[in-house]
């Protein structure tokens, strides 16, 4: 190469110095040229070492311009007496025949930054005795070439003016292949080996059948698609830019700028912009997985998708927006293990694990874990949980629904019935029926009206109708007879309540295992854990031994009471009183009586009674009474009659009032007694005076004539 030398003088305002340089002679035919300058600092020529930076462009303002070629830095440059060297190299490509100006840049070496000299300095035309190292492809020309330039005449010929039309067709036989020199830089050589160092620039339009680049394809000078590092596909603008990782692919511009990471896909925009070190995410949307730096095994799908998403890993987002906060920005960032399907499904989960989120809109508490929301706007704020739709929706479960867990909802809907661990538990069979219990009312198929609650409960009902049986087992017999259909209007409650009612209709029993005796009752009713009615029109309360307390409260029995045993250490009788038949103490005051008369039967009506013994019918009792219907005879206010007007029963109590009159007859008969007894007495006191009068006498001797 011919010698190059240049000089410039430009102001280091950072340094308080002047930069001047002169280029010596270059000796080699390369692109290599010496520079040298000249640098001072306040006025001083400047020593130690410093480190240069060094440009090439076409203007000579500093700021301004296209720069040509690459940037040199040299390093730890020594500067003696203000003077140093340094070898530039810019290749071949910026001497093109446009002036160059050279901008240098200088720091100290314990600097951090780099101080730009301005204005740059423009190269001398020496320097450009570098472009006659092209002229050495003329040598290549044969001598045996016919009508065309020979070796002899391009001596004489510049290189850059052998030009002229030159048939396409024709050129193998212009220029002989054999005479072309290989591995040249400067033009393109057919073959299927690499060639090495050589480019190329073409402004039409190519076609080819194979192209085989060695590391990438460029669009307007960005690359576009590449296989940097290992089994890596990268197809887009700034896409795997870091080079990293294997087994990656990436499409789309800006898709995994900083993956180091191994098997990722990202499709879209910016997809997997942030992601590093994690691996094997599957991401597809722009922005999609955007902030995703170390997740792994994570599938966003969805413009969005996981933008939030910085550590979580082995989640499933799809939907625009899924797993991204719209309105926070935030999204779900560390969570794990959970599958957002929708348009912004799953917004406010930032960081719990292992949930679902089905539906657009779809959200829930931020560190939810375990949870799932299904059905568009559909919230879950509780761990563990399942909301199936917003609260005015409707689930309808056409099918079987088994739950392990809990299941709460505003409603249910389902088209015949619900299961818990694959047995039906509550169901609707036949027309106005409930059934909940397993196996409650199985048997049913035109009874109607019946409620039916406890496992077993009402199984065996076929077609009886209004029958409420509650608690395990409560009449599962019944209904299994051959006149099944009668068996309805029952009320049973309690477990296993009325196992023995098969026909009986219209029984009412309350209590467990409270039942009927016999089967076939009517309107027979017990009241009691293992209370037993025994007949039909019948209320039994409790079992025979427990006692019946009712405290504070009106006790009102239509039909009859059968008392089996009565306390004891009573002092209060009871009565009936005849308005409402109520029991009551027994009343004597005249607040309650009117139309008051004496009754004054006595003697004569105790003399026409005729007490009797006998023995009841029903159980053979021996015992002793009156015959109510003698009674009825002497006295019809001592007899009480049933609603049909018989005579029913004595009013023993009422016979007090008789006796009172009887004895008041004795008490006068006595006391006049008494008196006429006194009568006797008296006189008798005055017939023994006088007698006593007399035997004084006698004994004086003196009788009065009367006497005598």
């Amino acid at each position: 190469m011919s010698h190059a030398r240049a000089s410039a003088l430009a102001g280091a305002t950072a340094l308080g110095a002047f930069l001047s340089v002169a280029a010596p002679a270059a000796l080699a035919q390369t692109t290599t040229f010496t520079y040298q300058g000249r640098l001072t600092n306040g006025g001083s020529p400047a020593s130690g070492t410093y480190d240069l930076q060094l440009k090439l462009f076409d203007t000579g303002v500093v700021g301004t311009g296209t720069q040509q070629g690459g940037t040199l830095i040299r390093t730890a440059v020594p500067v003696s007496g203000g003077l140093f060297t340094v070898q530039l190299d810019f290749g071949l490509a910026p001497f093109g025949g446009p002036d160059r100006f050279l901008e240098i840049a200088v720091k100290r070496s314990t600097d951090t930054t780099f101080t730009t000299l301005g204005p740059r300095q423009p190269l001398t035309s020496e320097p450009y005795a570098v472009r006659s190292r092209a002229s050495t492809s003329a040598d290549g020309l044969s001598v045996a070439c016919v009508s065309c330039v020979t070796s002899s005449q391009i001596q004489g010929v510049q290189g850059s003016q052998v030009v002229g039309p030159i048939a396409g067709s024709q050129i193998d036989g212009e220029i002989p292949v054999a005479s072309v020199p290989a591995g040249s830089a400067f033009y393109i050589q057919n073959g299927t080996s690499a060639q090495a160092g050589a480019s190329f620039n073409i402004s039409g339009n190519g076609i080819a059948a194979l192209f085989d680049a060695g590391s990438q394809f460029n669009i307007a000078g960005e690359r576009v698609l590449s296989d940097v590092g290992i089994d890596n596909v990268f197809a887009g603008v700034g896409a795997g830019t870091a080079g990293g990782g294997f087994g990656n692919a990436f499409f789309g511009k800006n898709t995994g700028p900083l993956n180091v990471a191994r098997y990722n896909a990202f499709f879209g925009f910016s997809a997997g912009f942030s992601t590093t070190t994690g691996c094997c995410n599957s991401v597809v949307g722009n922005f999609a997985g955007y902030n995703n730096t170390d997740g792994r095994s994570n599938v966003f799908m969805g413009g969005s998708a996981g933008f939030g998403n910085t550590l979580g890993s082995f989640n499933v987002f799809l939907g625009d927006g899924s797993g991204f906060d719209f309105f926070t920005f935030t999204g779900n960032t560390t969570g794990t293990f959970n599958t957002f399907v929708g348009y912004l499904s799953g917004r406010a989960v930032t960081t719990g694990n292992s949930n679902t989120f089905l539906g657009s809109n779809t959200t829930g508490a931020a560190n939810l874990d375990h949870a799932a929301a299904i059905g568009a706007e559909a919230t879950v704020n509780t761990d563990n949980t399942i909301v199936l739709g917003r609260a005015a929706d409707t689930v309808r479960v056409p099918g079987a629904l088994v739950v392990s867990g809990t299941l709460s909802a505003n409603i249910f809907d389902a088209a015949t019935q619900f299961n818990l661990a694959g047995s039906r538990v509550l169901s609707n069979g036949g027309t106005g029926n409930l059934f909940g219990g397993v196996g409650a009312g199985a048997a049913n198929t035109t009874g109607a009206q019946n409620s039916f609650f406890g496992e077993g409960a009402g199984q065996n009902v076929v077609t009886g109708n209004e029958n409420t049986f509650v608690g395990n087992h409560a009449g599962q017999n019944t209904g299994t007879g051959d006149s099944a259909s009668a068996a309805s209007l029952n009320t049973f409650v309690g477990s296993s309540a009325g196992l023995a009612n098969v026909l009986g209709a219209s029984v009412t029993l309350l209590g467990a295992h409270a039942d009927v005796s016999r089967d076939g009752l009517d309107h027979a009713t017990a009241i009691g854990a293992d209370a037993v009615v025994r007949s039909s029109d019948t209320m039994v309360l409790g079992r025979d031994v427990d006692e019946v307390q009712v405290p504070g409260t009106t006790l009102l029995v239509a039909g009859t009471i059968s008392v089996g045993q009565l306390g004891t250490g009573g002092v209060t009788p009871l009565c009936r009183n005849n308005l409402r038949f109520q029991l009551s103490t027994c009343s004597s005051s005249l607040r309650y009586k009117t139309d008051l008369s004496s009754f004054a039967r006595g003697m004569d009506l105790v003399d026409r009674l005729r007490p009797i013994a006998f023995r009841w019918k029903e159980g053979g009792a021996a015992d002793v009474g009156l015959a109510a219907e003698e009674v009825a005879e002497v006295e019809p206010l001592l007899i009480t009659r049933n609603d049909k007007g018989e005579v029913e029963g004595v009013k023993y109590d009422h016979l007090s009032v008789v006796f009172i009159n009887a004895l008041k007859e004795q008490q006068g008969q006595i006391d006049q007694q008494r008196r006429e007894i006194e009568a006797q007495q008296e006189q008798l006191r005055r017939q023994a005076e006088q007698i006593d009068a007399l035997t004084r006498l006698v004994l004086r001797g003196t009788v009065p004539a009367a006497a005598q």
